[in-house]
């Protein structure tokens, strides 16, 4: 398989992300919009990655910074699309 495109997430990523994450199971979906907002806008203490496959957002990561750690980031969220799970999309 060839390597997703993995980028910071975009506001058009939304609607296939929310599918991705009512397939895994992970949260729901319509919570995206609202946990994106201030990264969205420029203001992150977060970060958000999008893996795509085409055009397709195949999987998300969420990661944001430890907060007694100096430099030090926790992978708080990963999911990879059922159908592209075991596919190395999420390594």
């Amino acid at each position: 398989m060839t390597q997703p495109d993995i980028r910071p997430t975009r506001s058009g990523d939304i609607p296939g992300l929310q599918r991705l994450l009512d397939a895994t199971g992970l949260f729901p979906g319509e919570m995206l919009p609202g946990l994106l907002a201030g990264f969205l806008r420029g203001t992150p203490s977060e970060i958000w990655l999008t893996a795509l496959t085409g055009r397709e957002p195949a999987g998300l990561c969420y990661a944001a910074p430890e907060p007694m750690a100096d430099g030090t980031w926790n992978m708080r969220a990963r999911a990879v699309r059922p159908a592209d799970q075991g596919r190395g999309i999420g390594r």
